[in-house]
């Protein structure tokens, strides 16, 4: 054979085979071209951003009929702010991630599909979702969102130093966090008792742990609230015990800072503080000394009601085709898987949203290794279902919050309890009647 026919031969074979990768190319980028593009609007930076786009990555590899774009807006106020400026037009999401103390406002600005109602379309079981996490985000029994990412506050506290002054398991009411800090300054440990982070959420979430609503109206579950409900003996109790606390020398006030907070707990010059669940995960691994995880406390006159969920869930819009409307199912759908949940949780602190998600292995193998992981679902699992503990339903709670912090700060600083109460309780007053004759 010639020279010359072996090169057109040879030419002719790479003329082919680039042809062939231009055509598989063609055909991956048709593939990805005919997809259905699903925009989901989030809060989640950092660590959970990743933990988020994770799963997201894995849902586009298992099928391939949807592509969810995730797009992280900032956070929680930001994003609301954000779809609220472009809501019903073509450039809003798909899916939009809201905190949980959002969810009236969405509910108000009906631009979203129930879940329940997909669901149902569907013939999907949503009884597979957590009692208490779907109770939150539900109006009339119906799902109007898709719970995400769900936290509760629980106790951490020093094993090692609570070990020294006779508990060996976290002290569960007000009187024995009180008692366990006056036995560390007898003892002359230099570790103090405990702090409360001046937070509204924490103040909201020690109310319900005694099954005291926040708000008129059962907490909003019953009509438009008008007025607060927790103006009362037990709350006054409640905010004295911290003033006790900090009048003996074994209280720590970080003011409104988690941070100082937590890295006081971890520093070793506080041994009990209350934070979020989802924080269960950093805290372990961080600490230098034993951690125990506990349930929040209650005064010992009463009982232990539970908690309210934390977080966010996701809302789709209905003001899209019925074809993105789907594809925004099916990746909650996906969301809602057992082993899904699992992996979400391992990897944020949040709770699995699905009760199915704990009879994963993943699951089961990280609560032997280390038992306290489990406590926060514990606590979660053995709450009341009451109004006290499904979270006010009220455009108004992050400004109520602001208040209830001003009227902490001031008791923290010497103010007094009764009057600063009263003030706190007319100024949310004043801003639910303002909310109301603007949703009216």
């Amino acid at each position: 054979m010639s020279k010359k026919i072996v090169g057109l031969l040879f030419t002719i074979l790479c003329l082919t085979s680039i042809v062939g990768i231009f055509s598989q190319k063609n055909i991956v980028a048709s593939e990805k071209e005919t997809r259905q593009k699903i925009t989901f609007w989030h809060a989640m930076g950092g660590d959970l951003k990743i933990a988020l786009e994770d799963i997201v990555n894995d849902y586009n590899k298992s099928q391939d009929k949807y592509e969810v774009i995730p797009n992280y807006q900032g956070q929680y106020a930001e994003n609301l702010a954000k779809f609220q400026s472009v809501a019903g037009t073509s450039v809003a999401p798909n899916l939009l991630q809201v905190q949980e103390i959002g969810s009236k406002t969405m509910i108000n600005n009906k631009r979203y599909i129930p879940v329940s109602e997909m669901a149902e379309r569907d013939n999907f079981d949503l009884s597979i979702i957590e009692d208490q996490i779907a109770a939150y985000y539900s109006v009339d029994g119906k799902l109007q969102s898709s719970p995400f990412n769900s936290s509760t506050p629980v106790l951490y506290y020093n094993k090692e130093v609570l070990k020294q002054v006779g508990y060996d398991s976290f002290p569960a009411t007000y009187e024995e966090i009180k008692d366990a800090g006056r036995k560390m300054k007898e003892k002359g440990i230099s570790t103090k008792g405990f702090s409360l982070q001046v937070y509204g959420w924490l103040f909201e979430e020690l109310l319900a742990n005694q099954d005291i609503l926040l708000l008129n109206q059962e907490n909003g579950t019953t009509g438009m609230p008008t007025e607060v409900s927790f103006n009362n003996k037990e709350t006054r109790e409640m905010m004295q015990w911290i003033v006790d606390m900090i009048k003996e020398g074994t209280f720590v006030n970080y003011g409104t800072s988690d941070n100082d907070m937590t890295a006081g707990f971890l520093n070793g010059d506080v041994s009990m503080i209350l934070a979020s669940s989802a924080s269960a995960t950093q805290i372990l691994s961080s600490a230098k000394f034993d951690v125990g995880i506990g349930y929040l406390p209650y005064p010992e006159k009463g009982e232990r009601t539970g908690v309210a969920i934390g977080g966010a869930s996701v809302w789709t819009m209905k003001d899209k085709p019925e074809k993105e409307i789907a594809g925004s199912w099916d990746f909650l759908k996906y969301v809602m898987k057992p082993d899904v949940q699992a992996k979400w949780s391992l990897a944020t602190g949040y709770f699995p949203i699905n009760k199915e998600s704990y009879k994963e292995k993943s699951l089961i193998d990280a609560y032997a290794k280390n038992t306290e992981l489990e406590q926060p679902s514990k606590q979660l699992h053995s709450t009341k279902n009451v109004p006290a503990t499904q979270g006010a339903k009220t455009t108004i709670i992050t400004e109520s919050r602001k208040i209830i912090e001003a009227g902490m700060e001031k008791i923290y600083n010497g103010g007094d309890i009764d009057s600063t109460l009263n003030q706190v309780s007319k100024d949310i007053n004043q801003a639910l009647t303002q909310a109301n004759r603007v949703n009216k």
